[in-house]
């Protein structure tokens, strides 16, 4: 039976409009800015500084050749050719942060720190592995099991819960493999011939 309760609902978690960035002529550019965050955020121990990542944005707009920036402002629905490349960073910030990607805090000095909650961090690392084609190592799983359930520790809760979570990512991985093996086959067969394999 399937339990409806509102602890498993999923926008009880993450905010309702969290995927809208990734939507509209922009969504690459959102994309790249989310990802220079989540590699400085990686970086960093502590929560990052707003006008440090407002300064990465203006760094990045300044380079990025953007073709279909909107002839409109969000807000006001006039086109605004004149607006600085800081205002653009704001108003990209501001969205991110609307959007739930982005969590800003203000200290007692009133400056803004940034950390990135729970559900985008995780979003962000499963999005990182499938921009850079990330493969699972199999061997090194597979001894991280066999240390933790035969070392000094074997049998205490820690290195049987490390053993569980390092046996389930085990499966998954293979099951991903298992279902990308025609995928793989078809790439190969496009560049080689059959009997050249």
């Amino acid at each position: 039976m399937i339990n409806l309760d509102a602890e498993n609902r999923l926008f009880e978690h993450i905010p309702e409009n969290l995927f809208s960035v990734f939507t509209g002529p922009l969504k690459e550019l959102h994309a790249d800015l989310l990802f220079l965050v989540y590699d400085l955020y990686q970086r960093s121990i502590y929560p990052l500084p707003k006008e440090t990542i407002i300064d990465l944005f203006c760094e990045y707009l300044e380079t990025a050749a953007i073709q279909d920036w909107p002839e409109e402002d969000d807000e006001t629905g006039e086109r605004d050719p004149d607006r600085s490349v800081r205002d653009r960073a704001n108003l990209l910030f501001r969205k991110l942060d609307e959007a739930g990607w982005l969590d800003q805090e203000q200290h007692p000095d009133y400056s803004f720190r940034v950390s990135l909650p729970d559900h985008a961090l995780a979003l962000l690392d499963t999005l990182d592995k499938i921009r850079k084609g990330y493969r699972m190592e199999y061997r090194g799983r597979i001894l991280s099991i066999y240390q933790n359930l035969t070392g000094e520790e074997g049998l205490s809760y820690v290195a049987l819960q490390q053993a569980h979570e390092a046996t389930a990512e085990l499966i998954d991985g293979l099951k991903s493999l298992s279902h990308s093996i025609k995928k793989y086959t078809g790439e190969l067969l496009k560049v080689k011939a059959p009997r050249d394999i």
